[in-house]
């Protein structure tokens, strides 16, 4: 494409937010056909951090369906190399269209119809948690401190199964029980960090703090990540990805012990106390705070407690391992 001064105006305008709707979309069949100028780097670069200070303002779910969708636009329909953009140009762009979008007008365009259209948005509080009926009749219980993103238009069983798919976004930790529709219409779970892909089965989703684990109680799952080969698991096995280890971690388990807390009651197996401790963090809401180097990772727990008493449980842990655990208010103490 022949850069001319039209072309450099139009994407100035575009980083200003000052595009009309013509011109918007003018610029985006520039991106989609990755014929951008060589001017846009200097001007992401110019402009990128203001805009992506006010990205902060959205949850990492919408960001994370946005950016998607936007790279799957950018990138070739049919899998053939990006002409005339490399692996950082690509991710600059698609990252400074995803902070732009935010203050422009054509959200609805980039984004699946899901977040176009109306949605559904479920939430828990610190210790509670929350039963879903989906439009399908599948079953989610939404685990403490979590949020599940859902479209109201799902397809239903008299739809053509092709291209059609069953989709949510989660942040924080669920368990999946999902109907087997007569036609093979998938669903999908996005995290931050991949997509749990399934037709029918139980399993159970914990996504928080740059790490994603997926335990499979039932029936047949496929994990997908932009940098691995796609997983398939089997049922009994955990797996766990990580922005430490950036490769799939997988073990075999008991998975009732992942998956009691739908039933108000936690079951550890073998678990180390860090973990435990992750739990009252994240799920409870509890400030944690170790002194004088009184928890380890080889400090091994099995035992089961009630889900709504925390006190029961420090009790436990208390006895267990022979040390003083204090509770005030929100804030526990090891010591």
């Amino acid at each position: 494409m022949a850069e001319s001064p039209h072309v450099r105006r139009l994407f100035e305008k575009f980083i200003r937010n000052q595009c009309t709707d013509a011109e918007l979309e003018e610029v985006w069949q520039y991106i989609h056909a990755s014929e951008v100028p060589e001017e846009f780097d200097d001007l992401i670069r110019e402009n990128l951090e203001k805009r992506l200070a006010e990205q902060r303002k959205v949850s990492p779910v919408v960001s994370a369906r946005m950016f998607h969708a936007i790279q799957t636009n950018i990138d070739d329909e049919h899998g053939r190399p990006v002409k005339k953009m490399t692996a950082v140009r690509m991710s600059m762009a698609v990252a400074a269209t995803i902070a732009l979008l935010l203050c422009g007008g054509l959200l609805y365009f980039y984004l699946p119809s899901s977040l176009g259209n109306s949605q559904q948005v479920y939430s828990t509080a610190y210790g509670e948690t929350q039963h879903i009926l989906l439009p399908d009749s599948s079953s989610v219980v939404l685990n403490a401190n979590s949020t599940l993103t859902i479209a109201s238009d799902w397809p239903d069983e008299s739809q053509p199964a092709e291209n059609q798919m069953r989709e949510v976004w989660l942040e924080g930790e669920a368990f999946f029980d999902v109907k087997k529709m007569a036609n093979p219409t998938r669903f999908i779970v996005h995290t931050t960090d991949l997509k749990v892909e399934v037709l029918g089965t139980r399993f159970d989703v914990n996504s928080r703090q740059e790490k994603t684990r997926v335990v499979l109680d039932e029936g047949k799952v496929k994990l997908l990540t932009r940098n691995q080969p796609e997983l398939v698991m089997k049922p009994g096995e955990l797996v766990e990805l990580s922005k430490e280890h950036a490769r799939f971690q997988k073990k075999l388990v008991n998975p009732e012990s992942y998956i009691s807390w739908r039933h108000d009651e936690l079951i550890f197996e073998a678990t180390p106390i860090t973990e435990i401790i992750d739990i009252l963090t994240y799920n409870y809401g509890y400030q944690v705070v170790i002194r004088d180097n009184t928890v380890s990772q080889e400090m091994i727990f099995t035992g089961n407690a009630p889900a709504n008493d925390i006190t029961l449980l420090l009790e436990m842990l208390s006895e267990t391992f022979d040390i003083s655990i204090s509770q005030q208010e929100k804030k526990i103490v090891f010591q």
